[in-house]
């Protein structure tokens, strides 16, 4: 009995063995193919090592993003690298803001929501914000501000919708952002624009003040 325990335990363990190897073995294929392949292939290797987890794909997706020629791959990168939260990741997608193409700069924008370093992230989008650029990417950029709830996101996002030189699109978003947020914080700031000049923000403040009636009741 004790002869087939061991053996069964042997089989397992070889069992596991050959799963590790061939996960092993398929990243490194996705690898080679995400800097040898077509266009097509590079973005099947770009889904593979998104769902890999590992470090050393982290690590390939980020070196392929430097080196990467199409927008359209890049923007499926930067994707990909929220996926792994890690400070790498973290700048190489901040880095994204570089970038020659307006959309990649958007993706960036938005990806950069999904990570959760709000004291690292909120400068550079508010900096991003308030330099000349492509709306497509402030505007998103402003909608990524909405993702965090600490102090430091939603004072960038007063300053939006109260800056006197901002564009009225952006301030709008600023609104909607601080209300997603939801916080009594943010309800109290968008109150304070209850008789805003402009009639969007003044519809996103009395919802919040209707909200907060009803809630009373």
């Amino acid at each position: 009995m004790r002869s087939k325990g061991l053996i069964f335990s042997i089989a397992v363990l070889l069992l596991g063995s050959t799963i590790v190897f061939s996960q092993t073995a398929d990243e490194k294929k996705a690898v080679k193919e995400l800097n040898g392949g077509n266009a097509k292939i590079r973005l099947e290797a770009i889904q593979k090592l998104a769902g890999s987890g590992t470090e050393s794909s982290c690590s390939a997706l980020i070196d392929r993003l430097a080196g990467e020629k199409d927008n359209y791959l890049r923007i499926q990168i930067i994707e990909a690298l929220t996926v792994y939260q890690s400070t790498g990741a973290l700048y190489a997608v901040l880095n994204g803001f570089n970038d020659n193409n307006s959309s990649v700069r958007q993706a960036a924008a938005i990806n950069l929501g999904y990570f959760s370093s709000e004291n690292i992230i909120v400068p550079k989008l508010e900096e991003v914000i308030n330099r000349q650029g492509a709306e497509n990417v402030k505007f998103s950029a402003v909608n990524a501000l909405g993702r965090f709830k600490g102090s430091v996101a939603v004072s960038a996002l007063e300053r939006i919708l109260s800056g006197t030189g901002s564009n009225e699109k952006m301030r709008i978003q600023a609104a909607v952002s601080l209300k997603k947020i939801g916080t009594k914080e943010t309800k109290n700031i968008l109150k304070n624009h209850a008789n805003d000049k402009n009639p969007e923000i003044r519809k996103i403040a009395n919802m919040v003040d209707k909200e907060a009636v009803k809630g009373k009741k």
